[in-house]
């Protein structure tokens, strides 16, 4: 979970929660802007869940790595 979030705050300098009070606080100043905001905020849960996916096809990749190594020896 520590790279997950060290991926984010490298992507986007803030955390999750910091991002969500800079939206609300945009909401009431503009309803043009909070939707733009909160397209913002739909990338960022696209870019964790494009990060998950990521490091599962790693791990699997890996895995038949492995398992193709074992069976050669």
């Amino acid at each position: 979970m520590e790279a997950l979030e060290e991926y984010i705050l490298n992507e986007v300098g803030k955390t999750r929660e910091e991002f969500e009070k800079e939206v609300e606080a945009k909401r009431d100043a503009s309803p043009l802007k909070a939707l733009q905001e909160e397209n913002a905020t739909l990338l960022y849960d696209a870019m964790i869940k494009d990060f998950k996916i990521e490091t599962l096809e790693q791990d699997q990749a890996n895995l038949m790595y492995l398992v193709m190594m074992g069976g050669m020896e």
